[in-house]
């Protein structure tokens, strides 16, 4: 595999790529995730020192601190429930860590990956977790039990995005390094398209859960692709 799609196995290696120009406050190093409140009132920060803390948005301070990941947060993976109140993050040290955000305790650990967590996504009902690792696959799990439902394999690269899409059909897209799109019916658990990229590694990818008929994808090549995903018809770049 090109080893430009490896993703770096410590934090140092991912500061090499990227040299910090500012101090964060609060943080010891690196902000490496952000995700907002739907009520924009509580903004939760994830870092290269592994803590995830909670600011408050309207007096500025931090009024949580989560310790537990052994090494950074990885780039986005942080989520956060509609109800604000379950938080999960992933991790370089391969665990999934699921916060109560009323108390800042972590609720579950979540092990079984063995490289790298990057991406996260709920399910619809919030009931399931999706974690895409650079183990090459991509988990299932059942939060409240803190289970591992499925893993889905076929990947030769990190896993680097993935998005639910319940409109037109129940299913999970995923975007790999290896370049390739890939397509899941949640009934089955079953691959029904592969899309390949014209650019390389996918590095990021958008699709509306709503209206999952199109994905878009970028990779390191300045444009961006898009798809049909009913018939996995390469639409435009």
């Amino acid at each position: 595999m090109d080893r430009r799609w490896q993703l770096p196995s410590s934090w140092s290696q991912v500061a090499d790529l990227f040299p910090s120009t500012h101090n964060v406050i609060g943080h010891d190093g690196g902000v490496t995730a952000l995700i907002l409140s739907r009520d924009a009132r509580w903004l939760y920060s994830a870092g290269a020192d592994g803590t995830v803390r909670c600011w408050d948005t309207l007096g500025g301070g931090c009024t949580q601190e989560m310790f537990g990941h052994l090494d950074a947060v990885s780039l986005n993976a942080l989520i956060l429930s509609r109800d604000g109140r379950t938080l999960c993050s992933g991790s370089i040290d391969t665990e999934i860590r699921v916060w109560t955000t009323d108390d800042g305790q972590c609720a579950k650990l979540l092990q079984g990956h063995t490289n790298s967590v990057i991406s996260l996504a709920f399910s619809e009902e919030e009931a399931k977790l999706f974690s895409g690792s650079a183990d090459c696959t991509v988990r299932v799990w059942h939060l409240e039990e803190g289970l591992c439902l499925r893993r889905l394999t076929g990947y030769t690269g990190s896993v680097s995005f993935i998005v639910l899409a319940t409109v037109p059909r129940h299913e999970l897209i995923t975007s790999c390094y290896d370049g390739t799109i890939r397509i899941w019916d949640l009934h089955k658990f079953e691959c029904v398209r592969t899309l390949t990229s014209r650019s390389g590694g996918v590095l990021c990818m958008a699709a509306a859960a709503w209206d999952g008929t199109h994905v878009y994808s970028g990779s390191l090549e300045p444009s961006v692709q898009c798809w049909r995903t009913g018939d996995g018809k390469f639409v435009r770049r």
